[in-house]
């Protein structure tokens, strides 16, 4: 079985989405833009969770197969975290969006776009989208 966010990005790349049932252990990724290093630190991806550097997490629930690798943020909560930062400014966000850079041959690229709209973000690479408010780049 592959791990967790190889099936995230594998689901973004063909379509599918996770089934809550797939237990995994959090995979642990690396910041690397300025942003994540900044803002979130390393983080630690699960099933239905994301944790940051400094122990704050936001609870995730995927939107569906029509959107693979998009996932709702529930309950709202917008966390302090490096330097007093906030994932998406003073906006709570409302949606995750993790993927690949398609120029990245193997999955040890990891991005996270943040979005604050009310509405659904397409599972996508693009980077100049509605709604978003942030992005992060880590590694393994």
């Amino acid at each position: 079985m592959l791990p967790l966010t190889s099936r995230l990005i594998a689901a973004a790349a063909i379509g599918i989405t996770l089934t809550a049932s797939t237990a995994s252990a959090a995979e642990k990724w690396e910041a690397v833009s300025t942003t994540a290093m900044s803002i979130t630190g390393n983080i630690a991806v699960e099933e239905e969770k994301i944790t940051f550097e400094n122990g704050e997490s936001l609870d995730l629930r995927p939107v569906g197969d029509d959107e693979p690798g998009v996932f709702v943020v529930t309950p709202e909560a917008n966390p302090t975290l490096l330097n007093g930062n906030k994932l998406c400014g003073n906006e709570a966000p409302t949606f995750l969006v993790f993927g690949r850079p398609k120029s990245d041959g193997d999955d040890a690229t990891l991005y996270l776009k943040v979005f604050d709209t009310n509405d659904v973000p397409p599972a996508s690479d693009e980077m100049d989208q509605p709604g978003i408010c942030a992005s992060y780049t880590y590694m393994r």
